[in-house]
């Protein structure tokens, strides 16, 4: 998802603001292995103030192997707090996500 949009987990677009994750779960629901190809679907959502969500499927072909969920929160690495999701970072998921449409 960063990658895509120009973003890292350092910057999501206002130079400060990067993203720490605060919590991960992983169902994992059929086997892979190395080299296999593999696609990975990703969703933002579940937006606060501070905060959002980020959802993965993680698929063989047609075969679902995982399904994973982690929290992101949003934190100013300069005074080391807490910040808001940057506006920038907002637009621009939801234009990529309009893009797609």
């Amino acid at each position: 998802m960063f990658h895509v949009t120009g973003f890292t987990e350092l910057d999501l677009g206002d130079g400060v603001t990067g993203v720490i994750m605060s919590d991960l779960a992983v169902n994992y629901k059929a086997e892979a292995q190395m080299f296999d190809e593999l696609t990975i679907d990703t969703h933002v959502g579940e937006f606060s103030r501070n905060s959002f969500r980020t959802f993965h499927r993680v698929t063989k072909g047609d075969l679902v192997v995982a399904l994973a969920e982690s929290g992101l929160v949003t934190f100013n690495y300069t005074t080391r707090k807490l910040a808001p999701v940057p506006e920038v970072f907002l637009k621009t998921l939801i234009e990529f996500t309009n893009a797609g449409s």
